[in-house]
């Protein structure tokens, strides 16, 4: 006796002939909608909860808003391939987006996205270019003070001296020649500066300090000079020494300056790299500078509000102060330790206008690529991309995913993964698979795993281990027919939903993470958008309007079973179908021939006609959930099970 009983319902496997496929696999399995369980329909997309309003066929969606709960607000959507990143500002509370794909690199927020019909209705340039001239810098007219020569006669000094020498007091030079004799009646304080006063008073003046006599020339700066001299008796001599000095003695600092635009615009500040330096000057204390000839704003799209200017200390750009964009001189007035913080933005440059494939990783970082190169930003500076953070791969880059905190290369060759924490220190690493990528949009980052099509088939990209996984699924040729090139994927509640397009047909398929089964169905999209925060895969078609995913009435799917082969020729003489709701469909071949069509109204068994034959197939076909079926050589085999 012999009984073919299915109590497990799985996907497709082409590349298996149908008689070495496992029971539960299929020859056909269409509008499937959960795999290696019981066999239940797939579910249309629901009714439209929104219509696009640009003209032309949408290839990029994505719901704006996104701390607003609905299905119509706000869709973003372009008739080209876009990559879109929310911003990972600290305290942002404008919803800074940024995205690629639209001409260059852009970014937008709430009150500008929202300001028209078609969003994002206002967009700026993601990032702000240098200042294209270098400011003209001049240290302003400046007189230092200046000093005078000075000598002080102390109590001891007054105590040495004698009325028959009297003092010597030169302020020209230590020669003989140069000295004038001051003669003095008395060696007292008062009476010793009188008579220097009245003496030379042209040149120093005297006057009484305590117990000392100041002697202070009347001429200042560095060439003021001052020798009072005494005799102590006829064989010695002394003689005290001073000269003038100027407060701008020290050596004059040299400086040079730069400055940078700033763009300061709900919440987030954009600053460009600097300016080439200015031509040197020299400052000295107390002295200003001035700076004039500063760049004209960059127009367009860009929006300059302020400038930054900074000067060299040791070779250290320091801010010395933010100006308004209108003001085109500056006096610097600032002293050292009053300058602000470095210049972070030195080796800041806008990201490439060619920039693609925008994608947020943690720790505030976005990447993008073009060419060969794959860039980063500097961390939560999404407008800033150093180029000492470009990593160059081997082959042309088709597109960008992400795992934890480690980057998907996708490329025309060998795939590669960028690690690290910090795009100043990333490791870049081949995969273990050397599998291409065909198709950008294919590229499907869920699972912790990065899913697109390749020429052989769907990888799984991991750095624990990648695999092609539907390479036990399909030859080379059997899945060149979905035309890989055209696939576009998205995620939603652990499996990869696939659209294709061969030119002459469109459709889907849909691989299941945990099972590894795949499945077709007969729905096609043209861009999709997987929002997480509400679990739901939201779908764009042809006619511009947006759907939800398995919202709508249940399809209508195919299921046929794997080829039976027996030991032998014989006949089955009953079948039966335990489903939810009747009427299903069932068909039962024989050596490839249809031999039986019954329309299943409940789960009595039913009679089939008595034809013998060694393969044997059934199909079923119908939009309610069925547990189990049975074909059997008797009514007692299908009842015992």
């Amino acid at each position: 006796m012999a009984m073919l009983s299915i109590k497990q319902f799985g996907g497709i496997a082409p590349k298996i002939p149908a008689r070495y496929l496992s029971d539960n696999n299929a020859q056909t399995a269409v509008n499937v909608g959960s795999l290696n369980t019981s066999l239940q329909p797939l579910q249309t997309v629901g009714s439209t909860v929104h219509t696009l309003t640009k003209v032309g066929v949408p290839q990029t969606i994505y719901r704006f808003g996104q701390d607003t709960q609905s299905d119509s607000l706000y869709w973003f959507h372009w008739t080209q391939d876009v990559d879109v990143a929310r911003s990972q500002i600290p305290g942002d509370a404008s919803e800074w987006t940024f995205y690629t794909g639209d001409g260059a690199p852009k970014a937008t927020y709430n009150s500008i996205a929202l300001s028209g019909s078609n969003y994002p209705s206002v967009s700026r340039p993601l990032g702000l270019p240098a200042p294209t001239l270098a400011v003209t810098a001049s240290a302003d007219t400046f007189t230092p003070d200046t000093y005078p020569a000075e000598v002080i006669l102390t109590e001891f000094h007054l105590a040495l001296l004698n009325t028959d020498n009297g003092i010597l007091i030169s302020t020209t030079s230590n020669e003989e020649a140069e000295y004038t004799t001051v003669s003095i009646a008395d060696t007292d304080e008062q009476t010793v500066a009188d008579a220097i006063n009245a003496t030379l008073s042209a040149s120093v003046t005297a006057s009484v300090e305590g117990d000392t006599v100041k002697i202070v020339t009347v001429a200042e700066g560095d060439d003021a000079k001052l020798f009072v001299k005494y005799d102590i008796d006829e064989d010695d001599t002394v003689t005290i020494f001073d000269t003038g000095y100027t407060d701008q003695d020290e050596t004059p600092e040299t400086r040079v300056y730069a400055y940078t635009w700033v763009n300061k615009e709900s919440g987030f500040e954009f600053e460009s790299a600097p300016s080439a330096p200015s031509n040197p000057i020299e400052i000295r204390t107390g002295q200003t500078a001035s700076l004039s000839g500063f760049a004209s704003v960059p127009g367009g799209d860009y929006l300059v509000t302020h400038k930054r200017i900074y000067r060299s200390v040791t070779g250290t750009y320091l801010l010395v102060a933010e100006i308004s964009a209108a003001e085109n001189t500056f006096t610097d007035d600032v002293d050292p330790e009053d300058l602000g913080e470095e210049l972070l933005s030195l080796t800041w440059a806008e990201p490439p206008a060619t920039l693609k494939g925008l994608t947020n990783l943690p720790n505030g970082i976005m990447a993008g690529f073009t060419g060969r190169d794959v860039y980063m930003c500097d961390p939560y500076h999404p407008h800033a991309w150093p180029v000492e953070y470009i990593n160059t791969v081997d082959y042309p880059v088709v597109g960008l995913g992400r795992m934890d905190t480690t980057l998907a290369v996708l490329t025309t060759g060998t795939p590669y993964f960028i690690q690290g924490s910090h795009p100043d220190s990333m490791a870049v690493v081949k995969s273990d698979i050397e599998q291409a990528c065909v198709s950008k949009r294919s590229i499907v980052s869920m699972g912790g795993v990065v899913i697109y099509a390749s020429p052989d088939g769907l990888i799984a990209l991991a750095p624990s281990g990648s695999k092609n996984l539907t390479d036990a699924m399909f030859t080379h040729d059997q899945w060149q027919t979905f035309v890989p090139s055209s696939i576009h994927g998205y995620h939603q509640d652990g499996k990869y939903i696939g659209f294709y397009d061969t030119g002459s047909a469109q459709g889907g398929f849909m691989y299941d993470l945990q099972s590894g089964q795949f499945i077709l169905h007969s729905l096609y999209a043209e861009a999709g958008y997987t929002d997480i925060q509400r679990d739901e895969l939201f779908l764009a078609f042809d006619d511009r309007t947006v759907k939800k995913w398995l919202d709508g009435s249940f399809l209508s799917y195919t299921w046929k079973s794997k080829k039976f082969t027996l030991p032998q020729i014989m006949s089955f003489a009953c079948a039966q179908l335990e489903a939810e709701t009747y009427p299903v469909t069932m068909k039962v071949y024989a050596d490839g021939s249809l031999i039986h069509t019954q329309t299943v109204a409940n789960r009595n068994p039913f009679r089939l006609p008595a034809v013998a034959g060694r393969d044997w197939e059934v199909q079923l076909e119908g939009s309610s959930e069925v547990f189990s079926m049975a074909v059997a050589q008797s009514m007692s085999e299908i009842a015992g099970g």
